[in-house]
């Protein structure tokens, strides 16, 4: 509702009309789902099985449906891929970039929008996990790693961008910029 109030509708009537007209646009485009955030293994397994309903009721070749199915599953599959690898290379800049893997040597990948920072030249730590929080701060884990073993040295929550360089630095003693 606070969002609508910045689009200049700041009454519950103003709102419902607005509900109303975009039903109703959507009626006469033959839209039948509209969706806006991130597209996670709960939303995928929803609309996979709302399509499989609705594809039941349409009087078509059974390969044609099939092929429409599984066409809408690597859609799917393909923007939450998009997704998580986004978030990884934004938290990668939020770092500093080429500069911070140059800084520390690090090897750095995505695993489901969490960027993982794999480095050495460090006593204490040589691995940080970094994701982004719906509040659009950070959790950080960094830890030392040895075989099977692996002992969290840090774990901050809600971390702002600016403070990313500065927990990395103070938990493994490396910098990130010259």
């Amino acid at each position: 509702m606070e969002e609508l109030k910045h689009k200049g509708m700041n009454s519950n009537s103003q709102y419902m009309r607005f509900v109303v007209d975009f039903h109703n646009m959507m009626v006469d485009k033959k839209i039948t789902l509209a969706y806006e955030g991130e597209v996670t293994q709960e939303i995928t397994k929803a609309f996979t099985s709302m399509t499989e309903r609705n594809l039941e009721k349409v009087e078509e070749n059974g390969k044609i449906k099939k092929k429409v199915y599984h066409v809408m599953v690597e859609c799917l599959q393909n923007i939450s891929k998009q997704h998580h690898m986004n978030t990884a290379s934004q938290i990668l800049q939020q770092l500093g970039g080429n500069k911070f893997i140059a800084m520390t040597g690090a090897a750095c990948f995505q695993d489901n929008g969490k960027l993982v920072v794999k480095f050495k030249g460090s006593q204490k730590a040589n691995l940080m996990h970094v994701t982004l929080r719906e509040d659009d701060t950070y959790n950080v884990t960094i830890m030392k790693y040895r075989g099977l073993n692996i002992k969290v040295v840090k774990e901050v929550e809600g971390a702002y961008a600016d403070m990313l360089c500065p927990i990395f630095e103070k938990a493994t003693g490396l910098k990130t910029s010259l």
